[in-house]
């Protein structure tokens, strides 16, 4: 039998645009307790799959997408640790099809949970009023603009954030 792994798709910023997020999601860890964790958009997250199944996978799923620009036009909280801090993305057909083809690809190693794109800058496990205070400390002003060059397959055990590591990257 063949071992699983808790394993996410994500999708990177272009260089161009990574040192920006990248520094908003340190400031804010270093200021609310956040743990590091890289820059990403979440295309698919959170399947348990053989990882040499899911790497093939997200190699023919790279084949297929192009770069793709995103916007961010809100600041959000949820009480979900993925979602606890986040950017979220503005409606946009193209990522809608990235997610499509992403189902289509990793069919019956993903689940059936709703695609909603965001980019998530803090992971705090905290009540409401703190995350709504994380929430007025974030420098980034929506719109926040960003393109995404890069798939990555992610192990990614909840909710240890200290222990997610990248298995394997494809440029788009």
């Amino acid at each position: 039998m063949k071992a699983l792994s808790h394993l996410s798709l994500w999708l990177h910023p272009a260089a161009r645009d990574e040192p920006a997020l990248r520094a908003e999601v340190v400031r804010l860890g270093t200021r609310w307790g956040s743990p590091p964790f890289a820059p990403h958009l979440t295309l698919v997250g959170g399947f348990d799959a053989p990882e040499d199944e899911a790497r093939r996978r997200a190699a023919d799923l790279a084949a297929e997408l192009d770069p793709l620009d995103v916007e961010f036009t809100t600041i959000a909280t949820e009480e979900q640790l993925h979602r606890s801090l986040f950017l979220g993305a503005a409606p946009n057909a193209l990522l809608d099809a990235a997610f499509g083809t992403a189902v289509r690809i990793c069919a019956g190693l993903v689940g059936e949970e709703p695609f909603r794109p965001h980019l998530s800058l803090a992971y705090l496990d905290a009540p409401a009023e703190l995350r709504e205070r994380a929430a007025a400390s974030v420098a980034l002003a929506p719109p926040v603009r960003a393109r995404f060059d890069t798939l990555a397959l992610w192990r990614t055990p909840m909710p240890t954030v200290e222990d997610w590591r990248k298995v394997d990257v494809w440029a788009l």
